[in-house]
């Protein structure tokens, strides 16, 4: 072996920051998926759980509460499969940004540079600047911010760590949310998104952080599936996941 041959695997080998290893990944029923996802950089260890989803066969859609509250009750009130939190809010509990929920405009578009909308047109999903975004485009969205994938490249990133929420899109048009069990550094949760599958990443082409820290929280449950990452912080807005019946 040439002492250039390893200079060149040596320098692959530092390029990547993370291993990791997916403990379980479950098909649910057609085109919903349920993983969970331990990223090990070689000094710390993170575990992410990954809500797959094909629009296909579900919707996706917020979910709004004038008064804010947990996403577990959110899901029960509105069987949903899946809820996770969504937007920023203020001191009021006031949603921040655009929410709009079956082509109604609940909180108006805010014109901040680093953020961008998840957006729903046609039951098709996409990751869109904020600047983009004009009245009537989509059906469904939340805004917030900063894009951790844009296609496929991942943006410039300040170095910050908190618990994460972040929803994606791979190449196939499925959808994947994204929570932390813990603090992670944004960057990391970046490099995994954008990594492609065979290197042990989700392989997104876009991806989009939601509001995190102590408001990341979600709650799945499907028949005797059930996962939960609870918070005691209510909020304004969720995101979730329904069956094509019961999204109305």
């Amino acid at each position: 072996m040439s002492f250039l041959f390893r200079i060149t695997i040596l320098a692959l080998l530092l390029s990547v920051p993370f291993l990791s290893f997916a403990k379980s990944s479950q098909k649910i029923k057609d085109g919903l998926w349920l993983e969970s996802h331990i990223v090990n950089t070689g000094q710390n260890s993170y575990e992410l759980t990954v809500v797959k989803v094909d629009l296909n066969h579900f919707k996706i859609k917020p979910y709004y509460s004038e008064t804010a509250d947990l996403v577990f009750n959110m899901a029960t009130k509105s069987k949903a499969l899946l809820m996770v939190n969504a937007n920023f809010f203020d001191t009021n509990k006031k949603p921040l940004g655009l929410v709009k929920i079956d082509n109604k405009v609940i909180t108006p578009k805010k014109n901040i540079s680093w953020w961008s909308v998840f957006c729903i047109k046609n039951n098709k999903a996409e990751i869109i600047h904020s600047s983009v975004v004009k009245n009537g485009y989509c059906e469904q969205a939340v805004q917030a911010g900063p894009r951790l994938v844009t296609s496929g490249v991942i943006p410039k990133l300040k170095d910050e760590s908190s618990r994460k929420t972040a929803i994606g899109i791979d190449r196939n048009g499925l959808v994947h949310f994204i929570v932390s069990s813990s603090r992670i550094p944004i960057k990391i949760l970046a490099s995994f998104l954008q990594k492609s599958v065979s290197r042990g990443g989700l392989g997104l082409i876009q991806a989009l952080n939601l509001d995190g820290g102590s408001s990341t929280q979600m709650y799945f449950q499907y028949k005797e599936h059930i996962k939960a990452i609870p918070s005691v912080i209510s909020v304004p807005v969720g995101l979730g996941i329904f069956e094509q019946q019961t999204n109305k």
